[in-house]
């Protein structure tokens, strides 16, 4: 069964397949996570907000091309549930390959609805965290 009719029962269910997609680099499983809305938007870590389905999955093609072997290991997760809206918030700790270390991290908001096909991924926005010297890093001051 293809991920795009994949029917999701919660957003804990999207987010988990969020991260999962991102970590085998799943073009196919990633996009089958968002909402068929036009006005889906996404923001990596230091770029301008994407707008649309297209533009959103020409973005994930671009990240899992050429990338070495990422993952994100989250922390801090906090959610909101309310009707048919979830919020997620957390912090995305990137790491590469084999790395011990971090490389960098993000501050993610992740949104969720609950639509006639289940749970989809609305709008996912990270934003490098900054230290000290304004610089991203893993540093959290």
């Amino acid at each position: 069964m293809s991920s795009r009719h994949t029917y999701f029962s919660s957003a804990e269910e999207v987010s988990t397949a969020f991260y999962d997609a991102f970590a085998r680099a799943d073009l196919d499983a990633m996009m089958g996570l968002w909402a068929e809305e036009d006005d889906v938007i996404c923001v990596h870590p230091g770029a301008t907000p994407l707008v649309g389905y297209a533009a959103v999955r020409a973005a994930w093609k671009s990240v899992f091309n050429p990338s070495p072997n990422m993952r994100l290991e989250l922390a801090d997760i906090h959610w909101h549930t309310s009707g048919t809206m979830a919020t997620q918030s957390c912090v995305e700790w990137i790491r590469l390959g084999d790395d011990q270390s971090p490389r960098g991290g993000a501050v993610a908001t992740n949104t969720f609805i609950r639509t006639i096909h289940g749970w989809r991924l609305l709008i996912h926005h990270a934003s490098p965290i900054m230290n000290s010297n304004n610089q991203s890093g893993a540093t959290v001051h």
